[in-house]
């Protein structure tokens, strides 16, 4: 999360990221790219295993030139867990 969340910041005008099976992302750093990089046009998240609906829902208001958004699996987002 620390190595996204601190791209987000630096390269704010990414267009594509590809997280497929990132397993240890969580919606921290997804969040933050949101937040901070607001011309994605593509976003891989498949595989993502700790993302949850937030982080995806906060890249959708965000990201307006979003076109593309991969989450995979339906397993794969879901409520936050605790």
């Amino acid at each position: 999360d620390a190595a996204v969340t601190g791209m987000a910041g630096k390269c704010r005008k990414l267009t594509k990221v590809n997280f497929r099976k990132c397993s240890r992302l969580t919606d921290v750093a997804v969040i933050a790219l949101a937040n901070n990089c607001r011309e994605l046009t593509h976003v891989n998240l498949s595989g993502c295993v700790k993302l949850t609906d937030a982080a995806v829902l906060t890249m959708a208001n965000k990201c307006p030139k979003l076109r593309i958004c991969r989450t995979g699996p339906k397993p794969t987002i879901g409520p936050a867990r605790t």
